[in-house]
């Protein structure tokens, strides 16, 4: 099995298949981010790093960033919505909650609409 460890096989009981004992699944999260029009690409990419990074040390595995861009005409809040609809994936990763609304307090109010309507559980990196 390509990817595992010589000698590191444990015999599946009742097939002729073996697994790795030393490979893992992590759960799968989605990241949201929005991207202000001052924000450079480089504070963007290093954003989506500090998601990804983060996402890593609570033992997930990002499946995808939805980046909210203030000039393409389909809001990228819509994709993680119906993503989170469509698949099995309910764990978000956001940097703090100003990426979900800018307007004081209405952050906190959609996550908790997320969470409740969609079943879905929002981190943060920042408070």
């Amino acid at each position: 099995m390509q990817g595992c460890p010589r000698g590191r096989y444990e015999p599946v009981t009742g097939l002729a298949l073996h697994r790795c004992a030393a490979m893992t699944v992590r759960p799968l999260i989605y990241g949201y981010l929005r991207v202000w029009s001052d924000t450079s690409e480089e504070d963007a990419a290093c954003t989506e790093r500090e998601l990804t990074d983060y996402a890593e040390r609570e033992g997930f595995t990002v499946a995808e960033i939805f980046i909210e861009r203030p000039y393409l005409p389909v809001p990228a809040f819509n994709g993680l919505i119906q993503a989170i609809g469509h698949t099995q994936i309910k764990d978000i990763v956001i940097p703090d909650l100003s990426h979900f609304c800018p307007f004081h307090g209405l952050g906190e109010t959609m996550k908790a609409i997320i969470e409740h309507i969609a079943g879905a559980r929002v981190w943060t990196i920042r408070p």
